[in-house]
């Protein structure tokens, strides 16, 4: 009876975690239901150990601090994450986090104990070892109050945004945040770290004595599983798998710095006769058509430029663009390059719409009111720097307010005389937050209260409507253009709180607007002919590559005009095409065409 009642806390610990890790699964395997009650009946061996070689297995309550930290480093990510994917996904195992905590608890226990026979000022002691207790924690309380902002799990599409900020960007982002927030942010932490610190204080009363084998067990203790807990459970949990998967992904990146050379050298460009001479292509942020008068039925003229234009016969205007990711770099690492979600092209082994230009004699440009990134150069400011002029707005003009306006200084930069140049406008355009966007004489619609949401986004495209009206009137004015291609990267839906994973389909709806000159519509009748007819055609942003090259009228081994909607033999429709990265259907977006003027 006595050895029953001394392993119960060993059964009970045991059939907790196990039935939670049960309840919290989705369609495990018969393989995976044996190998984690092996790993969680060795995790809960180990957990209780220092209180077994102490003898107070049966008093585990006076450890009410390592208790709390180690159920929410079991319980916080693992429930996030079920509750967050269990609807989307076929399976859910996600076993670490549970193992995590069991080990974790084993070794702040025998820290604890260990530093508290050692060192007299046990205050210290108690101090020290909540501080770590709070780091310990640290990661949970971002996964709890991220889930409260977004009502999401931290993903590898969060991650990545956080190697795209720069300071800048990122101190925006901070101050847009609401006072209360960071008021209920800063008194959790205070409220945590007395309720753990008294919690010590609380342990200190019924702590063990050891005799000197037996501290050097727990130094040993203390220092395995601390370790393994680190080394292979805490580097194993999703967030630390999604830091790990994007800095994979980044150093991929530095690839292309590699092969960028020898993929030039097989990169073959044959110009036709009629080849136009002055290409400007004008890359939106942030803009979804759902919100764009030029585009539908929305009682809010956001863009009169582009509407006035939407009739003539210079202008295109395609009605079933979407965008291929619901962020910036996967959206325009695709978009400007041959790798696109159809093909097996990876980007360090692509070429981009830049190489084609300068390979055909271009002149290029890129002129950007986007960030430019330091120690992670994300690869649109690779292939930005490729140009033979590249200018960032943030550099230039470092102590303005970055509206895209801006970029309108750059233009005496183009030497117009040379008649081939190709010139990429990359705008800021309705980046969150929106009413940052724009000067004070653009806010024409206000909401009571509700910064950045539907009428500071509905400001932020009438101002990009502005911004392009004067980008375009500066080439027609001095007769120099010939083409002018404007989409966005992706969309937004400015009725939701900031969020990675995008917006749905009204954060993938984008605008795709094509201007040809009537000079360029005389000589090259065919493409125009084929541009009108396919105006109503589906097409995902990851194609922009392959319409670029049909409109610049030249031929080359990386070009398919099956994939260029500016092609006669475009082969793509509703069907076949896909959004969020290759994973969903255009089939899935059942009001693409409601809003269609």
């Amino acid at each position: 009876m006595n050895i029953f009642i001394n392993f119960l806390p060993l059964i009970i610990l045991f059939s907790t975690v196990y039935l939670y890790y049960r309840l919290t699964t989705v369609n495990l395997s018969t393989s995976a239901k044996f190998l984690q009650m092996r790993r969680y009946g060795i995790a809960a061996i180990v957990a209780l150990l220092p209180l077994y070689i102490t003898n107070t297995q049966l008093f585990f309550w006076i450890y009410p601090s390592h208790i709390l930290v180690a159920a929410i480093l079991i319980l916080t990510e693992r429930t996030i994450y079920f509750i967050a994917t269990k609807d989307s996904l076929t399976s859910f195992n996600m076993p670490f986090p549970i193992a995590l905590g069991l080990y974790t608890f084993s070794g702040m226990v025998s820290l604890h104990i260990l530093l508290l026979n050692i060192f007299p000022n046990h205050t210290f002691v108690n101090s020290f070892i909540t501080f770590l207790q709070l780091i310990l924690l640290l990661p949970q309380i971002i996964n709890i109050f991220y889930y409260i902002l977004f009502q999401s799990e931290i993903n590898n599409n969060a991650i990545m945004l956080l190697y795209q900020t720069d300071k800048k960007e990122a101190l925006e982002y901070l101050k847009s945040i609401n006072y209360r927030i960071w008021s209920a942010i800063i008194i959790s932490f205070a409220i945590i770290y007395t309720l753990l610190f008294y919690m010590n204080n609380y342990t200190l009363s019924h702590i063990p004595t050891l005799n000197t084998y037996t501290k050097i067990l727990f130094a040993f203790l203390t220092i395995s599983t601390i370790f393994y807990s680190i080394k292979k459970l805490f580097m194993r949990c999703v967030l630390m798998e999604s830091f790990k998967a994007v800095s994979h992904h980044y150093k991929r990146l530095q690839l292309f710095k590699t092969n960028h050379m020898q993929t030039l050298t097989n990169l073959q460009v044959i110009k036709n006769e009629n080849t136009p001479q002055n290409i400007v292509l004008i890359i939106g942020e942030s803009a979804s058509r759902d919100y764009m008068s030029a585009f539908s039925y929305d009682l809010a003229d956001t863009t009169p430029w582009l509407k006035a234009n939407k009739n003539t016969s210079e202008f295109y205007f395609f009605n079933h663009a979407y965008s291929c990711a619901s962020s910036t770099v996967p959206a325009l690492s695709h978009a400007l390059t041959t790798a696109n979600y159809y093909n097996d092209i990876s980007f360090n082994e692509s070429v981009s719409i830049i190489d084609i230009a300068k390979k055909a004699g271009y002149k290029t440009y890129w002129f950007s009111n986007q960030s430019k990134i330091g120690v992670y150069d994300t690869p649109i400011t690779m292939l930005a720097e490729t140009a033979d002029t590249s200018r960032w707005v943030s550099d230039v003009f470092p102590n303005e307010k970055n509206f895209d306006e801006l970029l309108v200084n750059f233009l005496p930069e183009i030497d117009l005389s040379n008649n081939n140049n190709f010139i990429i406008f990359h705008l800021m355009g309705s980046h969150i937050d929106y009413n940052n966007r724009y000067p004070q004489n653009f806010q024409k619609w206000s909401d009571a209260n509700e910064i950045g949401r539907v009428a500071d986004f509905n400001n932020s495209l009438l101002y990009t409507d502005y911004v392009l009206e004067k980008i375009y009137n500066h080439f027609e004015t001095a007769n120099n253009i010939d083409a002018l291609i404007y989409f966005s990267d992706h969309g937004t839906n400015p009725n939701r709180k900031r969020h990675p994973d995008g917006s749905g389909f009204s954060g993938l709806r984008i605008p795709l607007v094509v201007y040809l000159s009537e000079k360029y519509q005389t000589q090259n009748p065919i493409l125009a002919t084929t541009l009108q007819n396919n105006k109503t055609k589906y097409f995902t942003n990851d194609l922009t590559f392959n319409l670029i090259c049909g409109i610049l009228n030249i031929k080359s081994n990386y070009y398919s005009e099956t994939e260029s909607i500016a092609s006669p033999l475009y082969s793509f429709n509703k069907n076949n095409l896909k959004t969020s990265e290759g994973r969903v259907s255009l089939m899935s977006d059942p009001f693409d065409s409601e809003q269609i003027l």
